[in-house]
């Protein structure tokens, strides 16, 4: 399915400042993520696509990651519960910084508390955090499309979403659903 399972770029010609160098180094393929995967409420079924380019900003030892990952996870619908696909992209925009010693890719932040990633290797494998990228920017839910029939089986016999269903009976305020607040008594 996919040959290459990390997300590995050679940064050591932006690094020497290599006169034959065009100033940037670009890389693009597919990956799957390294496992664990962090728990939530998804399966992810395939690879995920990514594009880097990474440039140098002329001050030593400094570099501007820019790019994208992308990919399709399978989430609960709200609805009717049932898988449903959900596609998304995160954009991204990094400071890189070499700094001799450090193990693997870290994120620091720096004075003005912008997000800063270091790397103490020429070789920087960046699986682990396109990975986290990607699923931070994770939609909170999904649905099916509007005619989906155990979607629509479902609310015209309930008349709302399940998920909305099972939170209304386990809400401490479901007993109050009925309530009429005109018909009180003074």
């Amino acid at each position: 399915m996919v040959s290459k399972q990390d997300v590995t770029v050679d940064l050591s010609r932006l690094l020497r400042n290599d006169p034959q160098s065009t100033g940037e180094v670009e890389a693009s393929g597919r990956f799957v993520p390294p496992e664990p995967l962090p728990k939530g409420d998804y399966r992810l079924e395939q690879p995920l696509d990514y594009h880097l380019v990474i440039r140098s900003t002329g001050e030593e030892g400094e570099l501007l990651l820019t790019g994208e990952v992308s990919g399709t996870v399978l989430m609960p619908c709200r609805r009717c519960l049932e898988p449903v696909e959900a596609s998304w992209k995160s954009d991204l925009l990094y400071s890189l910084e070499f700094v001799p010693g450090t193990a693997e890719l870290t994120m620091r932040l720096d004075d003005e508390d912008d997000e800063v990633l270091e790397f103490g290797q020429p070789e920087v494998d960046f699986a682990v955090f396109l990975t986290e990228v990607f699923l931070v920017e994770q939609p909170l839910t999904v649905a099916h499309p509007d005619g989906h029939p155990d979607c629509e089986d479902l609310v015209r016999e309930y008349g709302q979403d399940a998920g909305q269903a099972e939170q209304a009976s386990e809400s401490p305020f479901a007993v109050l659903k009925d309530f009429d607040v005109e018909s009180t008594e003074e």
